[in-house]
């Protein structure tokens, strides 16, 4: 019988601590990072003077803007090959990694782009002042068209528990079908007109920051994504006076970047796991953090003296296996509430499952190709389902939000 050896890749979470911050060595840039995308080893920055871009994990760093009308870059977005990107005068361009220039995109007459959302196949292109447009493009970012939207300034879209909602001047809003109409979601919200930026982990928990990522000083709300989310004032961030600019979410975890360049508290990373009610700081040795991003098992924080920080979320372990076939289980579905089935299995697999912590919550021998198990019993978060089958193993990543 031919043996076949392959790495497998599994899990584990990473422990919170500033030792998980791994600063960049060899960065040619002291302007301040305006945005920041990854994709696998592929990170690209934004700065008032064009884009830098990796292609080694943040090993080694070059200036790629040639062709760019506009070098004061303010969001990115990386979608399959392209990376596209968004300036302060409105103009969206994309290039692949092949191409020696950028190329201008269509439909771009608007102002300051400030935030990208991928959605399935497509990307919006949200703006702030001027004319507020939201531009649409299915094609990767090659061309853009204008869809209808409800007015306002707003800086960010964000999706959980398959609603999508987005901060404009007045305050939250929410669509249920997938932004064909919009409600407000203003209850137990102060909507006294300013910028709302707004956050999710990915089990359901939303925030909402007003004043946005324009201003000094924010006000920070919490609640359950829903129709009518009702909103928390969030008592327990650090410093309800410092400046948030970013957000991002993993599992029950939520980022918020603060860079404040008046009081210069508490500026750096902090991180809530309850929802948003209560507060740490995960790594103020960075000093002011203007973005965030995640990408698989890293985040990335960009920062207002120009350089990035690596942030390890999930410790890659390597494991040699033997197998004369790889296994590929299905699990669905995928957030799961009640309970998930696997199928796709040789009789006689091992199923376990652990926590985002290395804690097994769950082990079994199954006699049939499929299985389904009850998730009652577990609390909202990430998971690794790991199958194990006559020396072969596969993990799969479970999400539990019910």
């Amino acid at each position: 019988m031919r043996r076949i050896i392959f790495t497998i890749t599994s899990l584990l979470l990473a422990n919170f601590s500033f030792a998980q911050y791994q600063q960049f060595s060899v960065f040619p840039n002291t302007d301040p990072i305006q945005c920041i995308a990854a994709q696998g080893g592929l990170i690209v920055a934004g700065t008032q003077n064009g884009v830098l871009i990796s292609i080694d994990g943040g090993a080694t760093w070059a200036n790629n803007s040639v062709g760019l009308p506009d070098f004061d870059i303010t969001a990115l977005t990386i979608s399959n090959s392209n990376i596209i990107s968004g300036s302060r005068t409105g103009t969206i361009a994309y290039k692949a990694l092949t191409d020696t220039s950028w190329t201008v995109a269509e439909n771009t007459q608007f102002d300051r782009v400030s935030s990208f959302f991928k959605n399935g196949a497509a990307i919006w292109a949200k703006h702030c002042c001027g004319s507020c447009n939201t531009y649409k493009s299915l094609d990767n970012g090659v061309s853009w068209n204008l869809i209808s939207f409800p007015w306002g300034c707003y800086e960010n879209f964000i999706w959980s528990n398959n609603y999508l909602f987005h901060g404009d001047w007045y305050g939250p809003q929410v669509s249920a079908n997938n932004g064909s109409t919009w409600n407000p979601a203003n209850n137990g919200y102060n909507t006294t007109s300013d910028f709302s930026l707004m956050g999710a982990d990915e089990v359901g928990n939303i925030v909402v920051s007003r004043g946005g990522a324009a201003t000094t000083g924010n006000t920070l709300y919490y609640a359950t994504a829903s129709t009518n989310p009702t909103w928390q004032y969030a008592n327990g961030f650090l410093n309800h006076m410092a400046a948030i600019r970013a957000f991002a979410g993993f599992s029950n975890f939520i980022f918020a970047g603060v860079n404040d360049t008046v009081t210069f508290l508490n500026n750096g990373v902090q991180f809530t796991t309850d929802g948003g009610a209560n507060w740490s700081l995960d790594n103020a040795i960075m000093g002011g953090v203007n973005c965030l991003t995640i990408d698989s098992a890293y985040m990335y924080a960009g920062c207002e003296d120009g350089k990035i920080w690596k942030r390890t979320l999930w410790s890659p372990t390597a494991i040699n296996e033997s197998s004369g076939n790889s296994l590929t289980p299905h699990i669905y579905p995928n957030p799961a509430k009640e309970s998930v089935t696997i199928d796709n299995l040789p009789c006689g697999s091992t199923v376990g499952i652990t926590d985002i912590t290395g804690k097994k919550v769950y082990s079994f021998v199954i006699k049939n190709e499929q299985t389904t198990i009850s998730t009652t019993g577990f609390v909202n978060g990430v998971y690794i389902i790991q199958v194990e089958s006559n020396g072969a193993v596969a993990h799969k990543k479970l999400v539990v939000n019910k």
